[in-house]
Protein backbone atom coordinates (compact mmCIF):
# COMPACT_ATOMS: atom_id res chain seq x y z
CA UNK A 1 0.00 0.00 0.00
CA UNK A 2 1.58 3.38 -1.04
CA UNK A 3 0.35 7.00 0.10
CA UNK A 4 1.55 10.23 -0.66
CA UNK A 5 0.68 13.65 1.01
CA UNK A 6 -1.08 16.10 -1.14
CA UNK A 7 -3.00 19.20 -0.45
CA UNK A 8 -3.07 18.50 2.82
CA UNK A 9 -3.99 15.07 2.74
CA UNK A 10 -2.89 11.76 2.41
CA UNK A 11 -3.99 9.97 -1.21
CA UNK A 12 -4.01 5.78 -1.34
CA UNK A 13 -2.34 5.23 -4.86
CA UNK A 14 -0.80 2.00 -6.57
CA UNK A 15 1.02 1.85 -9.51
CA UNK A 16 0.95 -0.76 -12.30
CA UNK A 17 2.90 -1.32 -15.56
CA UNK A 18 6.60 -0.92 -16.70
CA UNK A 19 8.11 1.90 -14.96
CA UNK A 20 9.57 3.04 -18.14
CA UNK A 21 6.54 3.39 -20.02
CA UNK A 22 3.97 6.20 -20.47
CA UNK A 23 2.23 6.76 -17.44
CA UNK A 24 -1.64 6.77 -17.43
CA UNK A 25 -3.63 8.27 -14.90
CA UNK A 26 -6.69 6.95 -13.74
CA UNK A 27 -8.94 8.93 -12.06
CA UNK A 28 -12.48 7.13 -10.78
CA UNK A 29 -15.71 8.77 -10.29
CA UNK A 30 -17.97 9.46 -7.12
CA UNK A 31 -17.80 6.82 -3.90
CA UNK A 32 -16.05 4.78 -6.19
CA UNK A 33 -12.71 3.44 -4.83
CA UNK A 34 -9.88 3.03 -7.48
CA UNK A 35 -10.14 -1.02 -7.46
CA UNK A 36 -12.78 -0.41 -9.82
CA UNK A 37 -10.52 0.07 -12.35
CA UNK A 38 -8.91 -3.71 -11.93
CA UNK A 39 -10.11 -5.11 -15.28
CA UNK A 40 -8.94 -1.65 -17.44
CA UNK A 41 -5.66 -2.14 -15.90
CA UNK A 42 -5.22 -5.55 -15.71
CA UNK A 43 -5.41 -4.61 -20.03
CA UNK A 44 -3.94 -1.80 -19.54
CA UNK A 45 -0.74 -2.51 -17.68
CA UNK A 46 0.51 -4.30 -20.55
CA UNK A 47 1.64 -0.90 -22.56
CA UNK A 48 1.05 1.77 -19.74
CA UNK A 49 2.33 2.67 -16.16
CA UNK A 50 -0.96 2.88 -14.83
CA UNK A 51 -1.32 5.06 -11.54
CA UNK A 52 -4.76 4.43 -9.86
CA UNK A 53 -5.52 5.99 -6.43
CA UNK A 54 -8.51 6.76 -4.30
CA UNK A 55 -10.02 10.15 -4.71
CA UNK A 56 -10.55 12.09 -1.48
CA UNK A 57 -13.05 11.11 0.50
CA UNK A 58 -13.39 7.90 -1.12
CA UNK A 59 -11.37 4.01 0.03
CA UNK A 60 -8.32 4.27 2.06
CA UNK A 61 -7.61 7.91 1.05
CA UNK A 62 -8.34 10.69 4.27
CA UNK A 63 -11.59 11.55 4.04
CA UNK A 64 -11.77 15.71 5.44
CA UNK A 65 -14.72 17.01 6.43
CA UNK A 66 -16.94 18.42 2.91
CA UNK A 67 -18.01 19.01 0.73
CA UNK A 68 -15.15 18.68 -2.19
CA UNK A 69 -15.24 20.49 -5.61
CA UNK A 70 -13.67 18.86 -8.70
CA UNK A 71 -11.06 21.91 -9.05
CA UNK A 72 -10.05 20.49 -5.61
CA UNK A 73 -9.81 16.94 -6.99
CA UNK A 74 -8.31 18.04 -9.96
CA UNK A 75 -5.38 19.51 -8.03
CA UNK A 76 -5.01 16.49 -6.29
CA UNK A 77 -4.88 14.83 -9.52
CA UNK A 78 -1.88 16.97 -10.71
CA UNK A 79 -0.34 16.87 -7.12
CA UNK A 80 -0.34 13.12 -6.68
CA UNK A 81 1.67 12.91 -10.50
CA UNK A 82 4.27 15.46 -9.01
CA UNK A 83 4.88 13.41 -5.76
CA UNK A 84 5.87 10.43 -8.03
CA UNK A 85 7.53 12.92 -10.05
CA UNK A 86 5.68 12.25 -13.46
CA UNK A 87 5.91 15.58 -15.86
CA UNK A 88 2.77 14.36 -17.07
CA UNK A 89 0.53 12.00 -18.14
CA UNK A 90 -2.52 10.52 -20.54
CA UNK A 91 -5.54 11.08 -18.13
CA UNK A 92 -8.64 8.85 -18.38
CA UNK A 93 -11.61 9.85 -16.09
CA UNK A 94 -15.09 8.21 -15.35
CA UNK A 95 -18.36 9.74 -14.60
CA UNK A 96 -16.85 12.81 -11.82
CA UNK A 97 -13.55 11.72 -12.55
CA UNK A 98 -13.99 12.62 -16.24
CA UNK A 99 -15.42 15.89 -14.89
CA UNK A 100 -12.30 16.06 -12.86
CA UNK A 101 -9.88 15.03 -15.78
CA UNK A 102 -11.77 18.34 -17.58
CA UNK A 103 -11.04 20.58 -14.95
CA UNK A 104 -7.63 19.31 -14.61
CA UNK A 105 -7.08 20.03 -18.38
CA UNK A 106 -8.09 23.70 -17.74
CA UNK A 107 -6.41 23.87 -14.10
CA UNK A 108 -2.84 22.09 -14.88
CA UNK A 109 -2.80 21.88 -18.67
CA UNK A 110 1.28 20.60 -18.73
CA UNK A 111 0.46 17.82 -16.55
CA UNK A 112 -2.18 16.50 -19.43
CA UNK A 113 -0.66 14.80 -22.11
CA UNK A 114 -3.94 13.10 -23.60
CA UNK A 115 -7.41 12.37 -21.87
CA UNK A 116 -10.24 10.51 -22.45
CA UNK A 117 -13.75 11.50 -20.70
CA UNK A 118 -15.81 8.80 -19.94
CA UNK A 119 -19.29 9.84 -19.46
CA UNK A 120 -18.07 13.19 -17.84
CA UNK A 121 -20.28 16.53 -17.50
CA UNK A 122 -19.31 20.19 -17.58
CA UNK A 123 -21.67 21.57 -14.93
CA UNK A 124 -23.96 20.17 -12.15
CA UNK A 125 -27.89 22.04 -12.75
CA UNK A 126 -30.34 20.69 -9.59
CA UNK A 127 -31.02 17.51 -11.21
CA UNK A 128 -27.56 16.51 -10.76
CA UNK A 129 -27.07 17.91 -7.06
CA UNK A 130 -30.40 16.07 -6.36
CA UNK A 131 -29.21 12.42 -7.85
CA UNK A 132 -25.48 12.82 -6.21
CA UNK A 133 -26.92 13.93 -2.64
CA UNK A 134 -29.41 10.91 -2.95
CA UNK A 135 -26.44 8.97 -3.64
CA UNK A 136 -24.60 9.91 -1.04
CA UNK A 137 -27.47 9.57 1.08
CA UNK A 138 -27.89 6.08 -0.09
CA UNK A 139 -24.08 4.92 0.47
CA UNK A 140 -24.83 6.39 4.16
CA UNK A 141 -27.70 4.21 4.22
CA UNK A 142 -26.96 0.52 2.72
CA UNK A 143 -24.31 -2.14 3.68
CA UNK A 144 -21.27 -1.99 1.59
CA UNK A 145 -22.49 -4.90 -0.28
CA UNK A 146 -26.00 -3.19 -1.15
CA UNK A 147 -24.52 -0.57 -1.84
CA UNK A 148 -22.48 -2.18 -4.76
CA UNK A 149 -24.97 -4.04 -6.16
CA UNK A 150 -26.88 -0.63 -6.51
CA UNK A 151 -24.15 0.79 -8.10
CA UNK A 152 -24.02 -2.14 -10.46
CA UNK A 153 -27.69 -1.56 -11.42
CA UNK A 154 -27.01 1.72 -12.68
CA UNK A 155 -23.82 1.25 -14.62
CA UNK A 156 -24.00 -1.60 -16.02
CA UNK A 157 -26.43 -2.85 -18.83
CA UNK A 158 -28.98 -5.79 -19.43
CA UNK A 159 -26.54 -8.35 -21.53
CA UNK A 160 -24.07 -8.31 -18.11
CA UNK A 161 -26.08 -8.94 -16.09
CA UNK A 162 -27.24 -11.92 -18.76
CA UNK A 163 -23.60 -13.18 -19.44
CA UNK A 164 -23.17 -15.92 -16.78
CA UNK A 165 -19.54 -15.04 -16.50
CA UNK A 166 -19.86 -11.20 -15.89
CA UNK A 167 -22.54 -11.90 -13.30
CA UNK A 168 -20.53 -13.73 -11.36
CA UNK A 169 -17.88 -10.97 -11.33
CA UNK A 170 -20.71 -8.33 -10.34
CA UNK A 171 -21.87 -10.98 -7.49
CA UNK A 172 -18.22 -11.56 -6.29
CA UNK A 173 -17.58 -7.58 -6.32
CA UNK A 174 -20.88 -6.98 -3.65
CA UNK A 175 -18.62 -10.27 -1.51
CA UNK A 176 -15.43 -8.01 -1.27
CA UNK A 177 -16.94 -5.14 0.24
CA UNK A 178 -18.39 -7.41 2.76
Amino acid sequence: MSFVTVNGIQLYYETRGPVEAKPLLLIMGITAASAVWEKHVSYWKKEYRCIIFDNRGVGMSDKPEGPYTTAEMADDSAALLEALSIPNAAVVGVSMGGAIALEMAIRHPEKVSAMVAMCPWASCDRKGEAIFRHITHIKAHLRPEQFANFMQLLIFDKPTFDDDAEYEGLVSGQKEQL
